[in-house]
This record gives structure tokens, sequence and C-alpha cells, in this order.
């Protein structure tokens, strides 16, 4: 359920928000604060993101040997192995 807030952002916010409404970028000041408010949102679930997967690895253990001719030895024999589209 959506309520009516009023809030005072104060200089220099008050222009910024006045001169995207005048620009024509949005239709009114509520626009202006719900695309930051958006865009916080985005901000957010990247860095629980970012968060979750630093913690994923630190979870993984201690960290193996990695041999790059091994590996891409092995990713072509995989790729030799599936069959072929004609």
């Amino acid at each position: 359920m959506s309520s009516v807030k009023s809030q005072r952002l104060g200089e220099p916010y008050d222009a910024f928000v006045d001169q995207q409404v005048e620009i024509g970028e949005f239709a009114d000041p509520d626009d202006v604060v719900r695309a930051g408010l958006r865009l916080l949102e985005r901000r957010q679930r990247k860095i629980a993101a970012l968060r979750a997967a630093i913690q994923e690895g630190f979870d993984s253990g201690e960290p193996q040997p990695f041999d790059l001719k091994t590996f891409l030895r092995d990713m072509h024999s995989r790729s030799d192995a599936l069959p072929r589209k004609m």
C-alpha cells in the first residue's frame, strides 16, 4: 500500500529535481525521486550479489593450483566429444 510522504531534500537536490522536471526528463518531482530510488535499489542488489559471491569464494576453501594448458586441453576434449550439428 502506498502512502503520501513529503520530504524536503535541501539544496542542491531541490534545484536538481526542479531542473529535471523543467527540462522534461521527468513529469514531476515524484518521478525524479522514484527514479533515484530505483537506482539505489539496483545498486543495493548488486552489492548484495557481490557480497554473496565473495562469501561463496571464502566458503569454497583454499585455492587449488590451476594449470591453464591442462584446463584448455580438457575443454577441447570435452568439446570434441559433443555431437556436431550439421
